[in-house]
């Protein structure tokens, strides 16, 4: 899986599952709180990547508060997952 999609898959849970970020152009660099992710729409989120990623989020990671936009995501799920950049 290539980052790119990684990044489209994170797009489509933030537009179609959580309904946020209408209008805006999602990419690796895009700020989690430009696009409405708030702590409630976060832990939705992350359940959301927990499930189609199948692993689970360190929790210090979580109260860190280290997970500010979508790259630190990207980051996260490639390297809990396992997935290698194509």
């Amino acid at each position: 899986m290539s980052l790119e999609q990684v990044v489209n898959q994170l797009s489509l849970f933030i537009t179609e599952e959580l309904n946020l970020g209408e209008g805006v152009e999602i990419t690796y660099h895009t700020s989690l709180n430009d696009i409405g992710i708030d702590s409630i729409a976060m832990m939705q989120l992350l359940v959301v990547v927990e499930e189609h990623f199948q692993f689970e989020f360190d929790e210090d990671l979580l109260l860190q508060g280290s997970i500010l936009c979508i790259s630190d995501l990207v980051d996260c799920i490639m390297a809990k997952s396992q997935i290698k950049v194509s």
